[in-house]
């Protein structure tokens, strides 16, 4: 039965409590009575009053007012202590009633991790997914770390998320010295570990841990100053400049910036290509795998996510040929350094034909970018300026969905739904075009004979070759 004890005033004017109350009996047939603290504070402009009056009363200077103040506080504050009490006890004896665990949200988050964490994803745990979430929950577990699963709730998560939009990106390692603070984490980045910690709260519900998931109800912050992070891909005469100053370098640079820009491959696809995935008659380069690298794991091939990104494409004449000197390239070193040289049929390769490390080419154009003066962006942005200038130059978004290996063309619709060139859209000439029955322009291309999943945009081409 549901019952308190008076344990005296706080320091506050807070009148402090102990409850008691019932449980289910234990599978003994045992009483599991269950006692917590609970403290009723008074009204902050009576609080001053509440705390003079016990002061008085523990002096033994107290007066009739002292002691009414204090009766009618004490008396509305065990009725309120007794309610609470009698809740408590409803609540746990409800047949849903699931007994608090004490388990931390560290612990939660470390069996997520071990047992649920990417199962729900295509391709299942990649490497890469479960080194993201190991990253974003060692953020989470700083803050959320040491809380009992049942004390995270909306407030917890709202504080969580105010903290989280204060702080910063972690610095860059590198060997120069530098005074730059690191900028705040990105929208992008925030909403990264909203969608982590709803996972794992989510497990949390399922194993009955939470009554449900407070990320329902609560979203990240947004930091005064910071967009949502948009593609930032190259502009028409940037792609041309690029083409023109990457001729400059060796056939290995020059064939990996001109494919990254031609059919727009992710880099991991680009840099498992071998020479035995290149058909020279036909111009189809087959893609099937990828080329990864992971702390602690090193650089491995493994297939692709998805069956989208298994595809065929066809690249151009000019691009065949280069790749053509490529090889005769390697087979010329390959005889010059003889025993040292390693056959791994790669087409991207190191001076002794090894397969170039999985992060080459992102740690290489930045360095080579800086030194054309022209905007310095990532390497995975040809792949947007591929799409981007696609679609600007009026090819159908389907099409370029299969050559860069998305499965539909939604998502190119929400992120490249826009024309690159706005200063040059004109709609009206396109429309006047149209009335006057002329034959539309900027069509791509399917070769005839070739096979479904082969595509080549001409008009993309041009663009390349308008250097």
């Amino acid at each position: 039965m549901a019952y308190v004890e008076n344990k005296g005033i706080g320091k506050k004017g807070q009148v402090l409590f102990r409850l008691y109350y019932d449980g289910p009996k234990k599978t003994d047939g045992s009483r599991n009575q269950k006692k917590e603290s609970f403290s009723v504070h008074p009204l902050p402009e009576k609080a001053g009053a509440i705390i003079k009056a016990a002061d008085n009363l523990k002096n033994g200077i107290n007066t009739k007012t002292d002691n009414l103040a204090l009766e009618r506080f004490i008396k509305k504050a065990t009725e309120l202590a007794e309610n609470e009490a009698r809740k408590k006890e409803e609540e746990i004896n409800k047949p849903t009633y699931v007994e608090p665990t004490g388990e931390t949200f560290k612990e939660l988050s470390d069996r997520w991790l071990k047992y649920r964490a990417g199962t729900t994803r295509k391709g299942k745990r990649q490497p890469k997914t479960m080194l993201r979430y190991e990253q974003l929950l060692e953020r989470i577990n700083s803050y959320l770390g040491n809380f009992e699963v049942e004390k995270v709730n909306i407030d917890r998560v709202e504080e969580f998320y105010l903290w989280l939009s204060e702080q910063h990106k972690k610095p860059v390692k590198s060997n120069k010295p530098t005074q730059k603070e690191p900028g705040l984490l990105s929208t992008q980045t925030q909403w990264h570990h909203h969608r982590c910690l709803y996972s794992v709260l989510e497990y949390a519900v399922e194993r009955k841990l939470l009554d449900s998931n407070p990320c329902k109800y609560v979203r990240p912050s947004t930091p005064e100053g910071i967009d949502d992070k948009k593609i930032d891909p190259y502009n028409k005469k940037q792609t041309a400049q690029i083409y023109a100053l990457i001729k400059n370098e060796g056939l290995k640079h020059t064939a990996l910036v001109t494919i990254a820009l031609e059919i727009g491959p992710r880099v991991a696809e680009l840099l498992a290509l071998d020479w035995q995935d290149i058909d020279f008659n036909t111009r189809i380069l087959k893609i099937y795998k990828t080329w990864q690298y992971v702390p602690g794991k090193g650089c491995f091939m493994k297939a692709p996510k998805n069956k989208s990104s298994v595809r065929d494409v066809m690249l151009s004449e000019s691009t065949i040929f280069l790749l053509r000197q490529l090889k005769k390239e390697q087979e010329s070193k390959a005889d010059e350094i003889g025993t040292k040289w390693v056959e791994s049929g790669a087409v991207f390769v190191n001076w002794n034909g090894e397969r170039v490390h999985a992060m080459w080419a992102t740690t290489w154009w930045p360095v080579w970018i800086r030194k054309t003066k022209l905007p310095v962006k990532k390497f995975h942005d040809l792949r947007h300026t591929c799409i981007s200038l696609l679609m600007d130059a009026g090819a159908q978004p389907l099409e370029i969905a299969r050559m860069v290996g998305h499965s539909n063309a939604d998502m190119l619709w929400r992120v490249y739904g826009h024309p690159v060139q706005k200063e040059e859209f004109n709609g009206a000439e396109i429309m006047k075009g149209i009335m006057d029955g002329k034959k539309p322009v900027n069509k791509v291309l399917r070769k005839s004979g070739t096979k479904s999943g082969t595509f080549v945009s001409k008009t993309h081409l041009k663009v390349l070759n308008n250097s």
